[in-house]
């Protein structure tokens, strides 16, 4: 007798039926009247078959038989019928009773019938990578979902037949039949796309906009990315990002980017749940992540959920590729830029591989093509490297190890090298307690390093500084019920900071060594959030995270004079403290709430509101990120900063998804906004709570978006009407900047345009072209000069009152790609083109100086890479 029902996969076709049917089994006796259970006993020891059903649906049945030798199909198809269950042979030996009950049946009724978990993974055939961001939908039904970042999705349905649309980026998409009478667990395989065009993006991606709670969301998966227009030879993450609405740079060298107004170091990148302090190659132009090891890229700049925390602008999430764990794959790109490698083989067949990465580039001869001949006579050069092992001990169970390391250097002139360095490790741990709840473990430990080398032999020096972090996170997802979807976690990270070492690099040097104490740390968080479809068209979200911060500091602690400015006047003393000691403790609720209101199937309205705290500051008083900039944690002087933002969007969708369209406005306030006085010395100032202020941010804008999807032109163009504006206000004259009245930030600039563009003239040829335009940013500028004993002084503006000139770019580029083959085991591609296409002197800086004593100061500009810079890369592909 049969208890329960056993998990099976049942995507039934009817060429499963092939094997002996259940209507050549005919019954000699008579059993009318006896219950099921009984009958499926006594048939099983008569016959060679196993019945499979739920002992809680038959066990009051009676078998209806009206003569003998009556057919086994027969009887069970009249004693079923009242119960709705459809006997289903799936072998020679196997027979499963499942329901009837019909997809938009069970939609009707779905309150009073039971829910099931489907779950399973979803990747490509031939490589065996697992695929994020693919839709799961049951058309005719409100159920839907997409693929987590490993591949892995789950849903809970009730009783029924369903069809199953899925849908990937680049991949063809499929349907599936599907009976659900049970718990299941469901792979699917899915084939890359064999068309004149990898479009950049489908459907059922576009789909998630309107569907998706979030808002402020960009999300880029592999097969998006490998079709987006390369940059300089290759796809790069960051300068994909900066395509998009709200995201912007100071201009060209500048590492980083800002995201609606915020500074560089308020984004939040992480790799597979490490965090990533140094994100850039060679000032800006490439991304440390090489993007042949990427799995899928989410950029939050809206409503940032629950799990995220210690940043106030965004937060992009980057996961890493798993290797094959079938066959040998292999992909290699020469170009005259860069090379690139990328292996991937199983370890053990179906249950463990690797995937490895590397990039080694040469970019000096880049450099020559500079008007600028400080920066033309300069090398440069960087490296990156990942590996990700991945290994699935069961089918609850899935293990990964992912390491990142990468590298530049860049000497300026003849006598300064700047170089850093990114380094991460993180360790992962999977598991599923059940269909519908499941953790995910994770251990991870990251440092970025700088380094400035002085070269002239008299005064040869080190200077280094760096940033360190280890952390752990523990995050749970609980679906039992199928109008929520909870998560909680608690995280916590120790850091160790190094803001200054000045060592002689020889016995001649004139350089004395000078060190400051490092810093250390730590920072812990418990969240929880719960997203609520109360309706239909109506879904909410809510969410908070308690985080908590505690200065340990360096072994040191100053006092200054109560009701007096902090300078050297008012210091008083400094006395050492245990280094394991709290000097400053932080404590502080995150709220957050986001709502989504489905108009109809193609459009949406969302909005949404957070409130975050960061507890780490980077201090510079430059433009853009440098080597020489340090990174400082909250204390009893440097408060943390806070940011309040909400935000309204409107999404809508046309032609099934071909076209989007979409307009976010947000407004943020932000406090503790670290700025500097003037002449502020940060360079190895172990008073550096002398130099900063404290003051007041606000940002606002509206994004505009629109998207083509599909046919031989697709692309998107975006535009942003943005302010970012300062206060510092201070109790004191030198507390207070530009007479205590908001002033532009650094990288306000109101205007920003993007267009990508990407055209296919035949099936192997395409052109791709990418313009992009914004407003200069702020710079103040000297209004008058006064001659001090023979020395000119330029007296200055209020800050940032004026603008350099507007940045513009055009740049081209002609691919070919093989067409894809399911049976092609050797692909090639190339890309050739041109950045900077009419070779715009694009200003990042201008500087003043007289051109001869007692002149008033000459504008100079510097442009970075002011010239157009010709490109070439072929790419080679081998497939199992």
């Amino acid at each position: 007798m049969r208890s329960s029902l056993i998990l099976l996969v049942v995507a039934v076709f009817p060429s499963l039926c092939s094997a002996q049917s259940i209507d050549s089994i005919r019954l000699t006796k008579d059993y009318d009247g006896l219950l099921f259970p009984a009958f499926a006993d006594t048939i099983e020891g008569e016959f060679a078959v196993k019945f499979y059903y739920n002992y809680e649906w038959i066990k009051d049945v009676k078998i209806i038989q009206r003569q003998s030798n009556s057919r086994l199909a027969e009887v069970l198809q009249k004693s079923l019928v009242d119960v709705r269950l459809e006997p289903l042979q799936l072998n020679r030996k196997s027979i499963v009773l499942v329901n009837t009950i019909s997809a938009s049946t069970t939609t009707r009724a779905q309150d009073a019938i039971a829910s099931y978990s489907v779950s399973g993974y979803i990747s490509d055939s031939q490589s065996g990578e697992k695929i994020s961001g693919a839709t799961i939908q049951m058309p005719g039904t409100k159920f839907a979902t997409t693929s987590s970042s490993n591949g892995f999705f789950t849903l809970k349905l009730p009783e029924g037949m369903y069809e199953i649309l899925v849908n990937a980026v680049g991949m063809s998409g499929l349907t599936k039949r599907l009976r659900v009478y049970a718990d299941q667990v469901v792979d699917i395989e899915m084939f890359e796309s064999v068309t004149e065009l990898d479009e950049i993006i489908i459907s059922g991606l576009a789909s998630k906009q309107l569907s998706s709670l979030d808002i402020g969301l960009q999300t880029i998966s592999t097969q998006s990315l490998k079709s987006m227009p390369p940059l300089l030879g290759e796809v790069d993450i960051i300068r994909s990002v900066l395509s998009l609405p709200g995201v912007t740079t100071v201009g060209e060298g500048a590492s980083g980017f800002n995201v609606r107004g915020g500074n560089v170091d308020q984004n939040l990148i992480v790799v597979d749940n490490a965090p990533l302090f140094n994100s850039s190659h060679l000032f800006g132009l490439f991304s440390v992540v090489n993007s042949e090891a990427i799995s899928s890229l989410s950029l939050q700049k809206g409503t940032l959920p629950a799990r995220y925390g210690g940043r106030l602008a965004s937060v992009m999430d980057i996961s890493l590729q798993d290797g094959m764990d079938q066959d040998l794959y292999a992909e290699a790109s020469i170009g005259v830029i860069s090379s690139k490698l990328k292996i991937s083989s199983p370890i053990i067949k179906d249950k463990m591989s690797i995937v490895t990465t590397g990039r080694f580039a040469y970019p000096s001869w880049v450099l020559g093509f500079v008007p600028d001949q400080n920066v033309s006579s300069s090398k440069a050069g960087f490296y990156d490297a990942t590996l990700k092992a991945a290994y699935r001990i069961s089918s609850k169970d899935y293990l990964s190890f992912s390491t990142l390391f990468g590298g530049d250097s860049f000497r300026f002139g003849s006598d300064t090298t700047y170089s850093w360095s990114s380094r991460m490790a993180s360790l992962q741990w999977l598991h599923n307690f059940s269909q519908d709840f499941s953790s995910k473990l994770s251990v991870a430990y990251s440092r970025g390093d700088n380094v400035v080398s002085g070269k002239s032999f008299a005064n040869e020096f080190d200077l280094k500084s760096f940033i360190g972090s280890t952390g752990i996170n523990y995050e749970f997802f609980w679906n039992k019920w199928k109008q929520h979807n909870i998560e909680f976690g608690l995280q916590s990270n120790f850091y160790k900071i190094g803001r200054g070492d000045l060592d002689p690099t020889n016995e001649s040097s004139g350089i004395q060594p000078f060190s400051i104490p490092n810093e250390r740390g730590a920072e812990s968080s418990f969240y929880f959030s719960d997203a609520i479809t109360l309706t239909q068209a109506l879904s909410i979200s809510f969410g908070v995270r308690l985080s908590a911060f505690a200065y340990l500091g360096n072994g040191l602690k100053r006092f200054y004079q109560e009701n007096s400015p902090i300078n050297e006047a008012s210091y008083v003393e400094t006395q050492n403290v245990s280094g394991n000691s709290v000097q400053s403790f932080f404590i502080n609720p995150e709220p957050r709430f986001a709502l989504k209101f489905s108009i109809d199937n193609e459009s949406s309205i969302k909005l949404g509101y957070n409130r975050n705290f960061q507890y780490l500051s980077l201090l510079s008083n430059t433009m853009a990120v440098s080597p020489i900039d340090t990174w400082k944690l909250s204390d009893n002087f440097l408060a943390p900063q806070s940011n309040d933002q909400a935000s309204l969007g409107y999404f809508r969708n046309f032609s099934n998804s071909a076209y989007e369209v979409s307009v976010e406005s947000y407004y943020k306030i932000v406090s503790s906004v670290t700025q500097y006085k003037e002449g502020a010395r940060l360079v190895l100032n172990d008073f550096i709570e002398r130099e900063l202020l404290m003051g007041k941010g606000k940002s606002y804008g509206v994004e505009f978006y629109a998207k083509k999807n599909r046919g031989d032109l697709t692309g998107w163009i975006s535009y942003t009407y943005s302010r970012s504006l300062v206060l510092v206000k201070g109790d004191y004259e030198e507390e207070t900047l530009s007479n205590g009245e908001y002033f532009p930030s650094n990288f306000d600039k109101p205007h920003d345009l993007s267009l990508v563009a990407n055209y296919s003239l035949t099936p192997k040829f395409s052109v791709s072209g990418n313009f992009f335009y914004s407003t200069g940013r702020p710079i103040t500028y000297p209004e008058s000069i006064y001659v001090v004993d023979g020395y000119v002084v330029a007296d200055y503006s209020e800050i940032n009152q004026s603008r350099i000139p507007d940045y513009h770019r055009l740049d081209l580029s002609f691919n070919y790609k093989m067409l894809a083959k399911k049976n092609r085991r050797f692909e090639r591609s190339w890309s050739a083109g041109v950045y900077n296409v009419y070779a715009r002197r694009n200003p990042f800086s201008v500087f003043f100086k007289p051109e001869y004593q007692g002149s008033f100061p000459q504008a100079y500009k510097l442009s970075v890479l002011g010239t157009a810079i010709p490109y070439f890369a072929i790419n080679f592909k081998l497939k199992p």
